[in-house]
């Protein structure tokens, strides 16, 4: 049974990192939109 409950707590755990993961990385791509678009010269 404990081991059993491990294996959920591990698995909880590797699930939260991996959608933390996802986030970061789609908050990152959109900060680099957004600079991107601050820095291009307003003539384009």
């Amino acid at each position: 049974m404990e081991r059993d409950l491990e294996g959920c707590v591990n698995e909880m755990v590797v699930f939260q990192y991996e959608s933390q993961k996802e986030k970061m990385r789609e908050s990152l791509v959109r900060v680099t939109e957004l600079a991107s678009q601050l820095w291009k010269p307003s003539g384009e």
